[in-house]
């Protein structure tokens, strides 16, 4: 409407919105972040979801998607699968537990949706239930939508998350880490009637990470929701105050030290201690003894398998290490495929699905603004677990031994890859950098730029330069000195690795294409880390364009995690993953018994567990844990006459149909380097005759 002033000027003044509008107009605001990550994740797997290609790894074509599609046969026929007979001659495939047949949403899927758009849509909603909890967390903590929604990026498509696509059951229990964060803050808060409901939600969401079912993301989860309990809540309050203008790095991470301090002392020198002890201790056991309770329908089963597997034969410290970053490796927190020839091929030491630190370029300079500037206990608390656990993912290949502790802890021992430590360094790095960008925000807005962060973009604006200038002085000396090189390399390989094969010049041609200029991956990560700071600096002069630059911040992270994530991993679609050559139709089609043998030349093609799609029943498999006793058998079938295989009543023996450089004579084929015959003396098909016509050798 317009109003007229005292002196006759005519004001314009806008009418309020009726309270019920205004409320509706809020809400819908408010839901704009959550379809945001629900429609990222559903663009992710868009493919997937529409018929086309889907992302897989080793694993998933050698174990989840092939025994997913037969369990999911088996419960649209109204049969649990507690026991399949296609792998391993028979194997419990219930216990084992890691297709998550108990696990929330999986069975029904698999039984109200056909395969494999109903393995496409689990994947869809796991990452999206990951996003959706991290954002939760982080305004529970004080970040605001924008932060919030940046963080849930950066935790759902990290390089864990994203690098354990092809383990399910890894990611089915990971996804649920930040609801239980979520759920045991609240529960710290309230009181009464409240409280019982968060202690519940929190119990639920520890028991859907025990039904995922992996149990070092569960480990893990206790480690950080324990020190949580111990030094929670965080509240709202975690960003309180605007650091002045005056204040320097130095003062900022004393504060930082002090706030921790004061967080360790404070209620150990209050009156009642003891009480507020054991209050905390109570509700932690309560939680966790209903949580793991609720699980304990499929960790039961899972534990008492674990015991008869091959698994208690590896408790060694150095299997424990295995598969750990390796400190050349902290460079992928700036170039995630600085070690991949491409998604298949790669050099590092260790798979870099498994050693690979990235949480986006935007999020790791915002969580590095959060530990400099801002003050609260949820920073210092998320700053010492990103420290803790980089620590712990580096296993074995520091001059201090930190994971030893974890590996005396229970649990623990049975398992490897310190390097899956990463789910905690991605879930702190991500509160992180939703509490930097929601303080750089208000910063921008009511207070201005400062000197120290001033100094801080301008370094961050010089950071891709200097390694811009490393990669090129590197890439010179590898073409000026390849052989010093390569003898420098030999000795850095000279450690525990996975792949034996690697060699010196692997690590010449993979430095190579990673410094080459016109690398697009390498040229991307150069271009963010200019692009952030810049943009950071425009909203700190121009705080009025909020809305832009903050649209632009999102759009830059999520361009940045969309092309990491989509390009991890190669596509194909689900009927390939499947071998379907006249041999398996042959075999698939026998009536009769047809247990099948494949021969380890083959295992790449038809072994492992790649028949169970098919319905093929095999004496091969593979499960992490796999039976001792068959280990044995199967290798004595390997080194011995193949008699053996009629204790599996196996009908065919896949082979080869001519090994590569075998010879042929007079029709028969046979390898030079192989026995004619092998078995022990007391074996009858041991002892044999062969009479062979005169033949003048060459």
């Amino acid at each position: 409407m317009v109003v007229a002033s005292d002196d006759g000027a005519r004001v314009a003044s806008r009418r309020p919105l009726p309270r019920a509008l205004a409320v509706t107009w809020a809400a819908l605001l408010g839901l704009l972040p959550l379809l945001f990550l629900v429609g990222f994740s559903a663009a992710v797997f868009s493919s997937e979801l529409t018929g086309g290609p889907i992302f897989y790894g080793r694993d998933t074509t050698t174990f989840y998607y092939p025994l997913t599609l037969w369990a999911a046969d088996e419960i649209k026929a109204g049969r649990l699968p507690l026991w399949t007979p296609l792998i391993f001659g028979g194997y419990p495939l219930f216990a084992d537990g890691e297709i998550g047949l108990l696990s929330p949403f999986q069975a029904v899927l698999l039984w109200a949706l056909d395969m494999p758009f109903a393995y496409s849509v689990g994947r869809a909603i796991q990452y999206a239930i990951a996003a959706l909890g991290l954002y939760f967390y982080a305004r529970s903590l004080g970040a605001q939508a924008l932060g919030a929604t940046i963080g849930a990026l950066a935790f759902a498509y990290s390089s864990f998350m994203v690098g354990h696509l092809q383990h399910d059951n890894i990611v089915r229990s990971a996804m649920w880490l930040p609801w239980l964060l979520l759920a045991a803050e609240h529960a710290l808060r309230t009181s009464g009637p409240r409280r019982l409901g968060w202690i519940g939600a929190a119990a639920l969401a520890l028991a859907f990470e025990g039904l995922g079912v992996h149990v070092q993301p569960v480990l893990m989860s206790l480690l950080v929701f324990g020190l949580a309990l111990l030094f929670g809540p965080f509240g709202r309050t975690s960003i309180p105050t605007i650091l002045s203008p005056s204040i320097s790095k130095a003062a900022a991470m004393g504060r930082i030290v002090y706030d921790f301090k004061v967080l360790l002392t404070r209620h150990r020198l209050a009156a009642g201690a003891l009480d507020w002890f054991l209050g905390r201790a109570t509700l932690g056991v309560v939680i966790v003894g209903l949580g793991l309770g609720i699980a304990a329908a499929q960790l039961v089963p899972l534990y008492q398998l674990g015991l008869r597997s091959l698994r208690p034969t590896l408790v060694t410290y150095d299997y424990a290490t295995t598969f750990a970053v390796t400190p050349p490796q902290l460079l992928t927190l700036v170039f995630p495929s600085m070690f991949n020839f491409d998604a298949e091929r790669h050099w590092a030491l260790w798979a870099p699905h498994e050693s690979t630190l990235y949480v986006g370029i935007a999020p790791l300079l915002l969580s590095l603004v959060a530990i400099l500037y801002v003050r609260g206990r949820a920073v210092a608390f998320f700053s010492l677990v990103a420290l803790m656990s980089l620590l712990l993912a580096f296993g074995d290949y520091l001059p201090i031994k930190p994971y030893t502790v974890v590996w005396n802890l229970p649990g623990f021992s049975y398992l490897r890859a310190p390097a899956r430590f990463s789910l905690l360094f991605s879930l702190a790095l991500a509160v992180l950098a939703s509490l930097g960008a929601t303080w750089f925000a208000r910063r921008a807005r009511y207070r201005g730029p400062s000197r120290p962060l001033m100094a801080l973009l301008n370094a961050m604006l010089l950071l891709p330069l200097v390694l811009g200038l490393s990669l090129g002085a590197l890439r010179w000396w590898l073409r000026f000195d390849p052989l010093r090189a390569t003898e420098l390399f030999a000795i850095m390989l000279q450690t525990s690795k996975e792949n034996w094969q690697l060699g010196p010049w692997h690590v010449y041609y993979g430095l190579l294409e990673m410094t080459r200029p016109d690398n697009p991956r390498t040229a991307l990560a150069l271009a963010l880390l200019v692009a952030v700071p810049i943009l950071l600096r425009l909203w700190l002069a121009r705080p009025r364009f909020a809305f832009v630059w903050g649209a632009l911040l999102l759009l830059l992270t999520s361009a940045d995690l969309w092309y990491f994530t989509t390009s991890f991993y190669f596509k194909e679609y689900a009927n390939a993953l499947t071998p379907a050559t006249p041999v398996v139709t042959m075999v698939a089609d026998d009536p009769g018994p047809s247990r099948l043998f494949v021969e380890p030349t083959l295992n790449q093609r038809y072994g492992a567990n790649q028949l169970a799609g098919a319905g093929i029943e095999t004496v091969n498999g593979y499960s992490s844990l796999e039976p001792p006793r068959f280990a044995d058998y199967w290798w004595s079938i390997v080194q011995q006459d193949n008699f053996l295989l009629d204790l599996f009543d196996v009908r065919y023996v896949l082979s080869a149909r001519q090994t590569p450089g075998s010879r042929t004579f007079e029709g028969v084929t046979f390898h030079p380097s192989d026995r004619l015959m092998s078995g022990t003396a007391a074996n009858p098909s041991g002892q044999d005759a062969f009479r062979l016509p005169p033949h003048r050798a060459a």
